[in-house]
């Protein structure tokens, strides 16, 4: 489960996209149904996490190039942590290519936690993630 304070709007979560947190904690998010119809539901003040994959980077908009996965601002590389199901992501500028200095290492599990980087190193959302 997500506590309220680590999400931000926009930000995709198991059950849609986050688009209301309200001063109770409790969280709104939308989601299309195979119509093509927009849903929004009630969860109350736990979202569940999306696991980070290849497939997840993929979906926010990166290109993926051997480890790295990168976009016009930003690459991220990662080295997969022995049997702990968590990503070591190593981010540097993107314009200087992979064999630049790395300016951050964390430890990061879940699509909204590389959201929540990227708009905190950016100052923009990635695409669409779903």
């Amino acid at each position: 489960m997500i506590k309220t304070n680590q999400l931000r709007l926009g930000n995709f979560v198991t059950e849609g996209k986050v688009v209301s947190i309200d001063d109770k904690g409790t969280i709104i998010v939308e989601k299309y149904d195979r119509n093509g119809v927009k849903n929004r539901f009630i969860l109350g003040s736990n979202a569940n996490p999306i696991q980070l994959t290849a497939l997840e980077f993929l979906k926010l908009g990166f290109t993926a190039h051997h480890n790295d996965y990168y976009n016009k601002t930003l690459a991220l590389k990662y080295d997969f942590v022995k049997n702990s199901g968590v990503f070591k992501v190593l981010v540097y500028p993107a314009e200087l290519g992979s064999a630049s200095s790395v300016m951050e290492s964390i430890l990061i599990r879940y699509v909204h936690e590389v959201q929540n980087c990227y708009f905190g190193l950016t100052g923009k959302e990635l695409p669409n993630g779903e």
